[in-house]
This record gives C-alpha cells, sequence and structure tokens, in this order.
C-alpha cells in the first residue's frame, strides 16, 4: 500500500470524525438550550452568532471548562449528559486522528520519494 492511500484514508477518516464531532456538539447545545436552560446561558449562549474572537474563545473556553470539570454528568436532563460525553470522546478521538494524519504526513514528505 502505498503512503498516498494511506493518508487518503486518514484524511477520510478525519473528516468523518470532524463531522460526527459537529453533530454531536450541536446536538448537545440545542438539548442544552432546549432542558437545561439556566447552564445554558451560563456557558455564555454558545449556539449564538459569534462576533468578536474573545467573545467566541470566552465561550469555548466556558464549555471546555464545564466538560472537563465533568459538570455535565450532573445535569437534571440524562441524555444531554450522554450528549456531551459523545462530544468529549468525539473531541479526544478528532486531536488522534489529527496527529495520526500529522505523523503521516511528515512521514511521507521525509521518506517517501518523489
Amino acid at each position: 500500500m502505498k503512503a498516498e492511500h494511506v493518508l487518503l484514508a486518514c484524511l477520510i477518516v478525519f473528516f468523518v470524525v470532524v463531522g460526527v464531532s459537529m453533530v454531536s456538539s450541536i446536538a448537545f447545545y440545542l438539548r442544552l438550550k432546549q432542558y437545561e436552560n439556566d447552564v445554558y446561558l451560563s456557558l455564555g449562549s454558545p449556539l449564538r452568532p459569534m462576533f468578536g474572537h474573545v467573545a467566541h474563545l470566552r465561550r469555548a473556553a466556558a464549555v471546555l471548562l464545564f466538560l472537563k470539570n465533568k459538570s455535565h454528568r450532573s445535569l437534571r436532563d440524562e441524555r444531554c449528559a450522554r450528549l456531551g460525553d459523545l462530544f468529549v470522546l468525539t473531541n479526544r478521538v478528532l486531536l488522534g486522528v489529527v496527529a495520526l494524519v500529522c505523523a503521516i504526513a511528515g512521514y511521507i514528505v521525509l521518506f517517501v520519494k518523489p
């Protein structure tokens, strides 16, 4: 198998994982907004349109801290808590796939003859 085929397969996996991550995050935010509105507002309304980089970074940091502290597991809505777990899992898988794609691309650039 050629290195380019492996890279192409990794890129396909990357885009699938990005899609699943986006769907899980939006589903989590929508469920949070519908059933746990006070928590949604305390996180800075993550689905609100982004008109500034600083505001977006604050909201993203608040959500990541909320998920990192596993605060989503104490939500009243059990499905929302499971969506939070899926969101965390897909983000971890996404980081792993990005690292793998970078490693394979680096290998191709350094060791595969044109």
